[in-house]
């Protein structure tokens, strides 16, 4: 008998050994996919990547909003990607893809509203710019560190005062408004103003719609006729600026081809030249 009580205690210790293993390799089986699908998705999002922030500067004529958006690793990447699509789809990215990029974005920020709106202004006018820093010309690198530009421009008349409000904010931005501008009210709680020479600095709360009612100082105030013609000569310089870029950046592409055609006629005469 007491034989066959140790042989059944054997047995039940064998048992109980054979079940740890197979819960042990069921739970690593249930582990693993788990670990390694998480693994995957923490790689990717730390190899995404876009930094984004905005300075609105607010003067006597115009409020402008420049947004820089800095794109590495897999956003960067993306980027490229779709700079590409836009030209000859091979991988590599020419100037003249850049360029058609940018004008399909300025078209795309004319249909957008403009991140404010101005109460008393009587007429508007508005300037659309977005450009690309030259480090995305080339072939499609993840390890690029591209910087994109996004500017608008609403020009307005020389009011005594206006009322502007800013739209909820969508990433790191500050406000500037230059010392000719007194800042009579603010209508968002807790905001503070940094005061210089020259401006004076607001940081919106996030998600935070903000109004700004301004008057102009004394000191600047013109006739009528003044501020429509330097309302004007703000436009026309704008406009002629923009268009200086444009025939200087399409001036670069036109060169850019021509070399490439030269090396191509050289290189083929070169070997037509041999096999003669």
């Amino acid at each position: 008998m007491r034989g066959l009580n140790e042989i059944k205690e054997k047995m039940k210790e064998r048992d109980q050994r054979l079940r740890e293993r197979t819960i042990g390799k069921r739970v690593a089986t249930l582990i693993n996919p788990v670990t390694l699908t998480a693994l995957i998705i923490l790689t990717t999002t730390a190899q995404a990547s876009i930094t984004e922030n905005t300075t609105i500067t607010i003067t006597p004529t115009e409020i402008t909003s420049l947004t820089t958006r800095i794109y590495t690793n897999n956003d960067s990447k993306n980027l490229q990607r779709e700079i590409d699509m836009e030209g000859d789809n091979n991988s590599y990215i020419n100037a003249w893809e850049i360029i058609k990029y940018e004008r399909v974005q300025q078209r795309w920020m004319k249909r957008e509203e403009a991140p404010w709106t101005i109460k008393n202004a009587t007429r508007e006018r508005r300037i659309n710019t977005h450009t690309i820093s030259q480090r995305a010309l080339g072939r499609i690198n993840p390890e690029k560190k591209i910087t994109t530009k996004s500017e608008i421009t609403t020009i307005y008349p020389q009011g005594e005062r206006v009322e502007i409000t800013i739209k909820k904010p969508e990433n790191e931005t500050i406000i500037i408004v230059k010392k000719e501008i007194k800042i009579e009210r603010i209508r968002q709680t807790n905001t503070t103003i940094l005061r210089t020479d020259d401006y004076q600095m607001i940081k919106p709360q996030n998600n935070t719609t903000i109004t700004l009612l301004l008057k102009k100082e004394r000191n600047i105030e013109r006739t009528t006729t003044n501020q429509k013609n330097t309302e004007d000569e703000l436009v026309k310089n704008s406009r002629e600026k923009r268009e200086i870029e444009e025939v200087k950046k399409e001036r670069e592409t036109a060169l850019l081809i021509t070399a490439s055609i030269f090396i191509t006629l050289t290189t083929l005469l070169i070997v037509l030249y041999k096999k003669l």
